[in-house]
């Protein structure tokens, strides 16, 4: 399994925390997150590597660099420097290394979960999918909400209202909340018509309307959003 961790963001959350380091590299137990995350995704079978970066790019790239004979695997930096890419962006970004396997999976740099891959990734085989999306009940403003065979039909943000359709149905819909972790075909890049900084979540809109966009449902996964200081607190 090759990887894509994302963890090029500004981290504007995360401050004062994040402002001489990169959200990746800020310590949880002693440990930065970025190290918490690719520690799981080894121990889950993942054999390869690709992380981005843009904030504070030196400093992680001189940590990724430390960090390359202990984790050894094939580690890739996909260096955003130039501009942030978003979601999309950077998985397009990082087509040279992900478009080596039939399929990959992508994981936020400040999610920390005991989410069963090996899971993820059987239901993503077995059904075909273009994507599988790691989903939890849903206890947020934003939410994607799937229909009873599990493909993603619309999202919507409670705070204000605003409803995107990925194609209607008169089907009863399930609100879940998405948990940044995803598995996807190589055959996306095909698909792509977005160019430089675009959501992978208004991808998955646009396709879902004729591409398997699904959901895979894991109410008991531990799963800890570590984007704010309160996630910091003792």
């Amino acid at each position: 399994m090759i990887a894509l961790v994302l963890a090029a963001g500004l981290g504007t959350r995360l401050r004062p925390l994040t402002d001489d380091r990169p959200k990746a590299l800020v310590p949880h137990h002693g440990k930065p997150l970025l190290d918490h995350v690719v520690e799981s995704l080894l121990r889950q079978g993942c054999d390869e590597l690709v992380v981005n970066l843009h904030h504070h790019a030196p400093l992680m790239r001189e940590h990724l660099e430390s960090r390359r004979q202990r984790w050894g695997v094939p580690l890739h930096l996909s260096d955003e420097s130039h501009a942030l890419l978003d979601t999309g962006g950077a998985i397009l970004h990082a087509r040279q290394w992900l478009a080596t396997r039939p399929d990959f999976l992508v994981h936020n740099v400040d999610i920390l979960t005991d989410l069963d891959l090996r899971a993820l990734e059987a239901q993503h085989l077995r059904e075909g999918n273009l994507a599988t999306l790691a989903t939890r009940p849903s206890s947020g403003a934003r939410q994607l909400l799937f229909d009873p065979e599990g493909q993603l039909r619309q999202w919507r943000d409670l705070s204000t209202g605003q409803v995107r359709w990925a194609s209607p149905t008169q089907q009863p819909l399930l609100p879940l909340g998405f948990m940044g972790i995803h598995m996807l075909s190589s055959r996306l890049f095909d698909l792509l018509t977005e160019a430089g900084s675009f959501s992978i979540i208004d991808v998955y809109l646009r396709l879902a309307a004729s591409e398997r966009v699904r959901a895979h449902e894991a109410p008991r996964a531990q799963w800890r959003d570590m984007g704010t200081p309160a996630a910091f607190a003792p």
